[in-house]
């Protein structure tokens, strides 16, 4: 998970386990996390599925990372759920084939 692990780094957005006390954990959930500064600057978290293969994880990394770049996590967001969920799935999905291009085709 290097490459998405370098991006978050390079964003500022820690990626963290989600812990069985947080009302979205369970298995296969993920969600990104933003929290307004009182300096108005906004402050990004990704947490994933402890349990989840290192393929899901990476799934999740990217799914929660497309919501933040496309900007879905600030508030005011203007798209509907179901758009903002088709947006960071093809983001994902767009990342996880280069990744898996990279690992296993031999780039």
């Amino acid at each position: 998970m290097s490459i998405l692990r370098n991006i978050c780094d390079e964003l500022n957005i820690p990626v963290k386990n989600c812990t069985e006390d947080m009302d979205n954990a369970g298995p296969g959930n993920a969600f990104a996390y933003n929290v307004r500064t009182p300096e108005g600057k906004n402050e990004y978290s990704i947490f994933i599925d402890k349990d989840a293969d290192l393929w899901e994880k990476r799934l999740q990394v990217a799914h929660e990372l497309g919501h933040v770049i496309l900007g879905h996590v600030k508030t005011g967001c203007v798209l509907k759920h179901d758009e903002m969920e088709q947006e960071a799935r093809i983001f994902a999905g767009s990342f996880i084939a280069l990744l898996m291009f990279k690992e296993y085709g031999g780039i």
